[in-house]
């Protein structure tokens, strides 16, 4: 693991993540105008998808007197109804359509309930390009060496992994104890890494222990965010003990929305190429008042094999604009993000 060494980051190797990036560089530019007109035929795309090649979507439009010819303007979404996790999960089948490659995969989610759909391999790989696309606003690239604080399962004995694939050195966040992170600090340094990838609850841990016990980190260009909230206390925190920028992106597995820092400031910017997104108020009804909060209501546009349309997260976000002063992107911008749970508890920052 020397800085000599040179690793051909293996997304780079998938076509379909090649040219879903190249695309989204070209269109990170678009007009207001162009945005909506790409939104308008993919809605009307993956709408009739849905309608023609899944018996649930077809019954729900039906019953609810809707048809895909009935979409004129992306604003014309609103009519069909809106989908929900229980009702996917318990007909599975039904909003599911046949799809070369698909495979079944599970999620807890905040409720612990396993939830279960299909998705394919080029919505997947269209799903990592677009989080790249995001990360590359700060200078990330594919290659960068990472050290990883995120919930997956390591079982070597100094509960870390090396995957040369991504450049990248996992850690343990089920092992975020003094004697272990003082083990992970030791092979920062040797490793050198220019990100921290984590969720926000693990990298606070980990900076945590380094501000109390006052050991030092290796330079890094930044931290990426994900899976999470990311509270402003734990942004402060990053900043004072890593000294670097910090992103955070909001998404989940379903693939139906994706939003990340803009480069300039701490906002979410929803990405328009990958899905619409609604901000729905209490009363059903598109939030329109800047300040105000709704719920994120997402149709994605790069998942097939089990559609996600019009469909509930459960999240919430308030309202900041429709366009940043700062990069210009004629994004819909959010403030903030409420309504993710946060995966550990932080017991020893009582003591």
């Amino acid at each position: 693991m020397t800085k000599s060494i040179v690793y051909v980051h293996a997304d780079l190797q998938n076509p379909d993540y090649v040219s879903w990036r190249q695309f989204l560089h070209q269109a990170d530019d678009w007009s207001r105008e162009r945005i909506s007109e790409y939104q308008l035929s993919e809605i009307k795309r993956i709408v009739a998808h849905a309608y023609y090649n899944t018996k649930g979507y077809r019954r729900l439009y039906d019953q609810a007197g809707v048809h895909p010819d009935d979409i004129k303007t992306p604003d014309d979404i609103r009519k069909f109804p809106f989908v929900e996790k229980e009702i996917i999960r318990d007909h599975l089948e039904e909003f599911s359509a046949s799809i070369e490659g698909r495979v079944y995969i599970t999620t807890g989610g905040s409720t612990g309930i396993p939830f279960g759909f299909y998705r394919e391999p080029k919505a997947f790989a269209k799903e990592l390009a677009s989080k790249a696309h995001q990360y590359a606003r700060v200078g990330w690239k594919e290659g960068d060496r990472q050290i990883v604080f995120r919930g997956l399962p390591i079982h070597s004995p100094d509960h870390m992994v090396f995957v040369p694939e991504f450049n990248e050195l996992r850690c343990s966040s089920y092992h975020l104890v003094p004697e272990w992170m003082e083990v992970y600090c030791q092979k920062a340094w040797e490793y050198r890494p220019d990100w921290i990838r984590c969720y926000p609850s693990s990298g606070y841990i980990f900076a945590h222990f380094l501000k109390e016990t006052g050991r030092s980190f290796p330079p890094i260009k930044g931290l990426l965010c994900a899976s999470e909230n990311l509270y402003n206390f734990q942004k402060a925190l990053f900043h004072e003990v890593f000294h670097a920028r910090v992103f955070s992106h909001y998404g989940h597995y379903e693939l139906a929305a994706l939003a990340g820092f803009c480069e300039y400031e701490d906002t979410y910017h929803v990405l328009p190429q990958y899905g619409y997104v609604e901000l729905i108020g209490t009363d059903g009804e598109p939030i329109k008042e800047l300040g105000k909060t709704g719920e994120i209501v997402a149709t994605s546009f790069i998942i097939h094999a089990t559609p996600f349309i019009r469909y509930r997260t459960r999240d919430f976000a308030t309202l900041k604009g429709w366009e940043c002063p700062f990069c210009g992107r004629p994004y819909q911008i959010w403030e903030k993000i409420d309504g993710r749970l946060q995966e550990f508890i932080m017991r020893f920052l009582k003591k």
